[in-house]
């Protein structure tokens, strides 16, 4: 319609869509007036069934009263016959409701078949309940009296189970004539009244009432369409001509609006913090913003026809441009990570969507490039990567002071050993009284010690391997050789270690999983030593946990503050002197444990109980993927 507005731009046009309004006017007056009138004769029909039918459901509600069947019979020859007149009139034909009042007419129908056999039902119980309350005063026995009050309830009464009373019937005694034409018509009571439920439900399932209240609400609906049609029609002429007035003003705001939605939206463009770049269908640059602008250096008439190429790094391979070339002129969205040169020849990361745009026969007409520089962000990046290796080497450093100590605690007594046995050979050989025996067990001994020497080596060079390569290994063993490292000092300290641990095989980084038992275990001794803890427990746990190893580590030394308890994973947070700690260990086992194998770690204090006795302190978790 705009279109034709817009080329025809003469009067004639407006003329020619009143003249079509009043035809449109006139043909439709007479029809829609019948259809109100109408309206008033069928609501009425309506209202008639709805009362004729709360006079069947009155009749069926009261089986045992009296009831006119006259009146019944009545009421069923006008049902049908509003139905029919509501059938017969045009002003439905052809409509939803006229498909609604078919199907409730049907269902009527039903309803008319299901009231005659109440009818038939209603004859034989009136004509047995006036027996039974005719013999009433004759019967003496407790069970028919008690029958008498049931069946004085029956229509008032719901869920009967009659077969019970039927066999309760069944099973009574009688003494003389009277009580055994009551117990006969009680059964015909109950049998007709269960065969009547049956139908009453039957009925019920029919659900007439509800769908004559929707059948009179689509009347409504239809109507008060057809009044609302009536109204249109009659200030229809009034908004053509209204129309006809404005409607070449109309014409030109909508063009006066266009224009300044998109200066609006170029003003948004043009000012975004996001980069853009317009581009013709052959990649050539028609429009770049100010972010550009700030990002890159150029300015739009410095790369105006250019290609977006000029920005290459030469940090992506022919591969990555050729996808994406490849998805862009394939008409989808292409969305990725370039890194690019400004003009003074720095990097610029950047976050991208390059999107393509259609005309109007659906081919592509031009490219938009909406970028999000990320440098920063990667930079940040790259120094927290470096930030974490420095604190990796900074815990390790922390560790290699300790580390030595153990050594010289472990290399002590051996080194004793082979310098005295060395002295004592020296001696005896000087005096002639060294023996053959006497010179291979001192030979031996010294072998001995040097071997511990050597798988002493052994054990430390596993704690400080550089590689972090997965392998396959048992809990026992990471254990067993974190508190071999540990064996002197913790013996120095009159450290008792409870040790229970299930036989799993992980594929872990067995070497970084020593190092986080080691800085716990440490920390334990130290808590336990600074505590002046007289029975002094380390209690270690490994568990299996479906497809997780747990490694639970208590100790007896009263526990983690609680206020500072939320804290210890933090970097560089310790309760130690300064000459003592530096804050790491704990957070460098959490960085591990999180990072590197993709586990929990966390600390609780908890009691635990070792020879009847019960202990508290704290209790650090290990939750890791055994693969």
């Amino acid at each position: 319609m705009y279109k034709i507005i817009n080329s025809m731009k003469k009067p004639i046009f407006f003329a020619t869509l009143f003249l079509i309004g009043l035809l449109f006017l006139a043909y439709n007056k007479y029809n829609t007036k019948e259809k109100i009138t109408n309206y008033f004769y069928i609501s009425e029909k309506i209202g008639k069934i709805y009362a004729l039918n709360n006079n069947l459901d009155l009749f069926k509600s009261n089986i045992l009263d009296y009831n006119n069947y006259d009146h019944i019979e009545k009421d069923i020859k006008d049902i049908k016959e509003n139905f029919s007149f509501i059938s017969s009139n045009n002003s439905i034909k052809s409509t939803a409701f006229q498909n609604e009042l078919h199907k409730l007419q049907k269902d009527f129908e039903k309803k008319i078949f299901i009231i005659q056999k109440i009818k038939s039902y209603n004859a034989i119980l009136n004509n047995s309940f006036r027996y039974i309350q005719k013999l009433k005063y004759k019967i003496q026995s407790r069970e028919l009296i008690d029958l008498y009050f049931t069946i004085s309830t029956l229509d008032k009464t719901k869920n009967i189970e009659y077969e019970k009373y039927l066999k309760t019937i069944d099973t009574i005694n009688v003494s003389d004539s009277s009580e055994k034409i009551f117990l006969a018509h009680a059964r015909i009571l109950f049998n007709y009244f269960q065969s009547t439920s049956e139908i009453l439900e039957e009925e019920s399932n029919l659900n007439i009432l509800e769908k004559l209240k929707s059948l009179m609400n689509e009347y409504d609906t239809l109507s008060h369409d057809n009044i609302n049609k009536a109204h249109i029609l009659v200030v229809i002429l009034f908004i053509l001509l209204i129309l006809s007035i404005f409607l070449y003003l109309y014409d030109s705001y909508k063009i006066y609006k266009k224009q300044k939605d998109l200066k609006k939206f170029r003003n948004t463009i043009e000012n975004s913090d996001n980069i853009i770049i317009i581009t013709d269908k052959y990649e050539n640059i028609k429009f770049v913003n100010k972010a550009f602008v700030n990002n890159y250096g150029y300015t739009l008439d410095e790369i105006r026809g250019s290609k977006p190429s000029i920005l290459k790094s030469g940090e992506h391979d022919d591969k990555f441009y050729r996808e994406l070339h490849e998805t862009i002129h394939n008409g989808k969205k292409w969305v990725g990570t370039f890194i690019n040169l400004d003009k003074s020849g720095e990097k610029q990361y950047e976050r991208a969507s390059i999107t393509p745009i259609f005309d109007d026969n659906g081919e592509i007409e031009e490219f938009v490039a909406i970028k999000l520089n990320i440098t920063k962000e990667i930079e940040t990046q790259h120094a927290l990567r470096e930030s974490e290796q420095i604190m990796m080497q900074q815990s390790k450093m922390a560790s290699m002071g300790e580390m030595l100590s153990n050594i010289a605690h472990q290399w002590r007594q051996p080194l004793s050993i082979i310098s005295t046995v060395a002295s004592g050979v020296k001696v005896k050989k000087q005096f002639a009284t060294l023996t053959d025996e006497e010179l291979m067990k001192s030979m031996d001994d010294i072998v001995s010690s040097t071997e511990f020497l050597s798988k002493t080596i052994d054990d430390f060079r596993d704690y400080f391997k550089p590689d972090k390569q997965k392998t396959k290994f048992k809990a026992i063993d990471v254990v067993d050789r974190s508190l071999k490292i540990l064996e002197t000092t913790f013996k120095n300290s009159e450290i008792e270690v409870i040790k229970k641990v299930q036989d799993i095989q992980l594929n872990q980084l067995d070497g970084e999983l020593m190092q986080v038992l080691i800085n716990i275990l440490n920390n334990a001794r130290d808590i336990l030593n600074d505590n002046n803890i007289d029975n002094k427990l380390i209690k270690i746990d490994v568990v299996k946990n479906v497809n997780r190893a747990l490694f639970i580590i208590h100790d007896n030394g009263g526990g983690v503050p609680e206020n500072i308890i939320e804290h210890v994973f933090e970097p560089y947070f310790t309760t130690k002197h300064k000459s003592q700690g530096t804050g790491i260990g704990l957070y460098m086992s959490h960085q591990i444990i999180t990072k590197h194998m993709l586990g929990f770690i966390s600390v609780e204090n908890a009691p635990f109980t070792y020879k009847n006795v019960e202990y508290f302190g704290a209790k650090l978790i290990l939750d890791i993927p055994i693969k």
